[in-house]
């Protein structure tokens, strides 16, 4: 099955019944990027009728896009994207089982389904393994691509050896109109 043939979830746009958990939201709400991403997320909080997240509870998933499109709007928006996909990897803790990239990657897909709830089929991270020195990474959910390519930078940087270096390829699932699809991601060890 190529690529092409994977079917993925519109960028921004979740499922009324997708449910996010309050831990999955923390990464904006916890941000150490400060007021530009915390305040429009907040506005947002506001206009739900929340005035703050427990990590315990879940919520709209929805909500949690409308907090990443708010955050998208701000002068800087797609660098506090990639900023937040790489702080979510960056404290993440992980089982100290997980000691290759390729399981790190296996565990995110994990951890994703863990954290939503009644989420589409499409909603999901496919992982390839392709060679010894490449990882590829179909994101079909409906976050952001730059957030998507935070996490997978980070987690490249987090799991290779310090003396490795990596290349980080996207491509858009639908160039034409990239927010309305995945992306796959190619992370080359080199």
């Amino acid at each position: 099955m190529s690529a092409n043939n994977i079917k993925t979830s519109k960028k921004f746009v979740s499922r009324p019944e997708t449910l996010i958990s309050g831990a999955g939201i923390g990464a904006i709400t916890k941000n150490p990027l400060g007021d530009e991403v915390v305040k429009p997320a907040e506005r947002v909080l506001a206009q739900y009728g929340i005035s703050r997240i427990i990590d315990n509870l879940w919520y709209p998933d929805q909500l949690y896009l409308d907090m990443l499109k708010a955050i998208g709007e701000q002068p800087r928006g797609m660098s506090y994207f990639v900023a937040i996909g790489m702080n979510v990897i960056e404290t993440a803790v992980f089982p100290p089982s997980i000691n290759s990239l390729l399981a790190a990657f296996e565990s995110f897909a994990v951890i994703h389904d863990l954290n939503k709830r009644n989420r589409a089929p499409e909603d999901t991270y496919t992982i390839r393994s392709i060679s010894q020195t490449r990882i590829q990474v179909i994101d079909g959910t409906p976050y952001p691509h730059e957030v998507i390519y935070g996490f997978i930078h980070a987690m490249t940087r987090r799991f290779i050896s310090p003396q490795q270096m990596f290349r980080l390829e996207r491509t858009y699932l639908n160039p034409n109109n990239p927010n309305d699809g995945g992306a796959l991601y190619n992370v080359f060890i080199e």
